[in-house]
């Protein structure tokens, strides 16, 4: 299910270890994608100068967001659960502002941003526009986010947070995880298999 983006069929099933660093700063983050039944589960530990969290989010085989924990060092919590289909609830209770949202996105992590990179599966100059569940760290609020990928290139997508004007060159690895995002997190260790 982690096969890389640019190749094809079987690899064994293992475990990812991913590590980031903020741009500048003393931001160092440590994640895990690990093959499931059910799809993926990734995890991931963020420490940042002004906070820390620890967040799980489970995917389904399509790289669709099925379930999001998020726990910040400050006790606050988030766990939303969502369809696959684009429907989001909270304690059961439906979201209607998340509707249409197939991906999370979480503002401190750069793991994120491969889910629509692998959900899409974009072509070289091909571009599609989502609706992501967009959660604002460190309060943990969340909103719908219109975003824009494009990829422009192999391992090569532009970035557009179309409802706030942000835009990154985003460079990934070949399982879609990102190595550099210009201005907030560079890879600070390969990707390897545990």
């Amino acid at each position: 299910m982690t096969a890389p983006l640019d190749a094809g069929g079987g690899q064994e099933d293992s475990t990812t270890v991913l590590r980031w660093t903020a741009w500048e700063g003393d931001g160092h983050e440590h994640a895990m994608l690990s093959e499931t039944p059910r799809g993926l589960d990734l995890r991931g530990v963020v420490a940042a100068r002004s906070f820390g969290l620890s967040y799980r989010i489970a995917l389904d085989a399509q790289w669709r967001t099925r379930s999001v924990e998020v726990e910040t060092t400050a006790g606050r919590r988030l766990s939303l659960a969502a369809d696959g289909a684009g429907r989001w609830t909270a304690d059961g209770a439906p979201i209607p502002a998340l509707d249409g949202c197939l991906d999370v996105d979480l503002e401190a992590t750069p793991a994120t941003n491969a889910l629509p990179v692998r959900r899409l599966a974009l072509e070289v100059g091909a571009a599609a526009e989502i609706r992501a569940a967009h959660v604002l760290v460190p309060g943990l609020e969340t909103r719908a986010a219109r975003q824009r990928y494009a990829r422009t290139g192999r391992g090569l997508y532009r970035y557009e947070g179309l409802d706030t004007g942000a835009a990154a060159e985003i460079e990934v690895d070949g399982s879609g995880f990102v190595v550099s995002y210009p201005g907030a997190f560079r890879r600070s260790a390969g990707e390897w298999r545990a």
